[in-house]
């Protein structure tokens, strides 16, 4: 699955008529980001696409087609999965069979899991096709959740949130087993989902 190219972004700041200054600015990102970015050295945040797609007026899927493609590992079992997140930058990265992970230069290690607590749990309703999960957790710019991630016996789904929105999420699958959630103040959180 391909990313966002750095030449996509450079063509869409230029049909903006901005700067990489400019677009750094209304992204909160340094300039330097924006020019490593475009010179393909590395990626936007994954944090960062919906804004860039607000800043170029353009949907997600016209910036980075291959986002919504089904993204589902037909194999994994929990015990499979490893979750990486990078305390930099914030990426998150999803092993099935363990990995090498290194992101802003440092090797990355998975991460342990944590049982739901007072501060840390969710509630998840069914729907037609999977569950609406909602993390019971305030939400701000410097503590927030930055994902969800639904896992049956036939994979994984991953929904990224917004930083400052609700963290809820609808993981469209049936079987669904077991929530991770991920606390960027906390760690991973893991919850089985009653049958």
């Amino acid at each position: 699955m391909g990313y966002i190219s750095g030449q996509t972004i450079k063509e869409l700041r230029e049909q903006k008529g901005f700067t990489q200054a400019q677009l750094a600015e209304s992204l909160g990102v340094y300039e330097s980001a924006v020019k490593s970015w475009e010179e393909n050295k590395t990626y936007p945040d994954i944090m960062v696409v919906e804004p860039m797609a607000k800043v170029f007026e353009k949907d997600i899927k016209e910036i980075w087609p291959d986002a919504f493609e089904i993204r589902v590992d037909e194999t994994p079992t929990t015990e499979d999965l490893a979750f990486y997140v990078c305390p930099i930058c914030g990426n998150l990265v999803v092993s099935t069979h363990g990995a090498y992970v290194e992101c802003c230069d440092l090797v990355l290690e998975p991460l342990a899991y944590e049982q739901p607590n007072a501060k840390h749990n969710i509630t998840a309703n069914p729907t037609e096709g999977g569950y609406h999960i909602r993390v019971n957790h305030g939400m701000s710019s410097v503590h927030y959740i930055s994902c969800i991630i639904g896992v049956s016996q036939k994979g994984y789904r991953v929904a990224m949130l917004d930083h400052e929105g609700i963290p809820e999420a609808d993981i469209m699958m049936e079987g669904l087993e077991t929530v991770y959630f991920y606390c960027n103040k906390h760690g991973m959180f893991v919850n089985p989902i009653e049958a």
